[in-house]
């Protein structure tokens, strides 16, 4: 099915000078973001993409996850990618995060939805205004959510935690994995560490707390408590949202 637009190389099928679907060899969206992938195969995707139309990607919903699992498998690892499976797990969590959404999407919608994260987690700097602890804080961005890194006091307002990109970055959010969280939190951004400008006020969540706000150029990120809680406070993860 899928070699009728795209080829049997993954390059591409020609109808005279036109491509009728995008290459699949080397696309960050194929090799990328498991969920990303999936949204497309499962809701389809129109307008241009990278500067090119290719028509059309009609949605495939209608086939089964683990039809759709074993396709995105073999795109990811074929024609030298190399990429991890999919799992009939993660089309089903997709699935499931896509129930309201029933548009197709667009380049722009996708990643508006599914935004790119910063990879270069391992060279982050993180410290924290309580519970300083070099180890402990490492918890926080070593791509594991085993760990977790906990302030040790009950949360109080002005709490914070600090992340030190290695360069400025363009940001436009991030995800705070934590069960143990401030009702409650402003994001502050800065370039130099010394300037800082306020972002938003965004609302803590059992389990994943999502802030979103205007793409920014930053190198430095502080997430701040704005209230007083009655728990600790508990991080097992934190993404920063890419621009890109």
């Amino acid at each position: 099915l899928c070699q009728n637009c795209h080829g049997k190389d993954g390059m591409g099928m020609k109808a005279g000078d036109i491509l009728l679907g995008a290459p699949l060899v080397g696309s960050p969206r194929v090799t990328g973001d498991i969920s990303r992938l999936t949204a497309i195969t499962l809701n389809g995707l129109k307008g241009p993409i990278d500067g090119k139309d290719y028509g059309v990607m009609m949605p495939l919903s209608n086939n089964s996850d683990e039809y759709i699992a074993e396709v995105l498998s073999f795109i990811r690892h074929s024609w030298n990618n190399k990429a991890s499976i999919v799992s009939t797990k993660d089309v089903q969590t997709t699935r499931k995060d896509l129930k309201k959404h029933k548009e197709m999407f667009t380049l722009h919608t996708l990643y508006d939805h599914y935004p790119a994260l910063l990879n270069n987690k391992k060279k982050w700097k993180v410290t924290a205004s309580v519970n300083n602890d070099k180890n402990s804080l490492k918890r926080i961005n070593d791509n594991k959510t085993k760990g977790r890194w906990t302030s040790m006091k009950i949360i109080d307002k002005g709490f914070y935690v600090q992340i030190e990109l290695p360069t400025v970055e363009g940001i436009k959010g991030l995800k705070m994995s934590a069960n143990d969280y401030p009702a409650e939190f402003e994001v502050q951004l800065s370039t130099d560490g010394q300037q800082w400008s306020s972002v938003g006020k965004f609302k803590g969540k059992r389990g994943l707390s999502i802030a979103k706000f205007a793409k920014s150029e930053a190198k430095f990120v502080k997430i701040i408590s704005t209230v007083k809680g009655d728990t600790i406070w508990a991080i097992r993860e934190i993404e920063l949202m890419s621009s890109m």
